[in-house]
């Protein structure tokens, strides 16, 4: 079950009308509701309908699952795809192989922390 962070939605729906040089009464009003509405769900004080979340995530010109979901879900799921991906191609070698492999990584992940 995916539970929302409705001040982690405004804190987005906010970063984006200021990139897009939009005051909120302008994104309120293309987006036919109140102002006043409009900063309470920036503020996560009110829980806007998902047809709301779809027009904003419209307007602003971002995707839904970007608007909804939390970064960190984003990147869960970015790393089991990495993974499983490693693991199908790891499958493939031999046991020296894989050996050399980590190391390859361990040297991968140390230049990377240098920097």
């Amino acid at each position: 079950m995916i539970i929302m962070n409705f001040e982690k939605i405004g804190k987005k729906i906010a970063e984006a009308r200021i990139k897009q040089n939009k005051t909120q009464e302008e994104l309120a009003e293309i987006l036919e509701i109140s102002p006043s509405f409009l900063s309470h769900i920036v503020t996560g004080k009110r829980k806007p309908g998902f047809d709301t979340l779809i027009q904003i995530a419209k307007c602003l010109n971002m995707s839904l699952d970007y608007l909804i979901l939390d970064e960190d879900f984003e990147k869960n799921v970015k790393d089991e795809i990495y993974i499983k991906e490693i693991y199908k191609k790891i499958k493939l070698v031999d046991e020296d192989t894989k050996k050399k492999l980590i190391e390859v990584i361990d040297i991968i992940i140390d230049i990377s922390q240098k920097d």
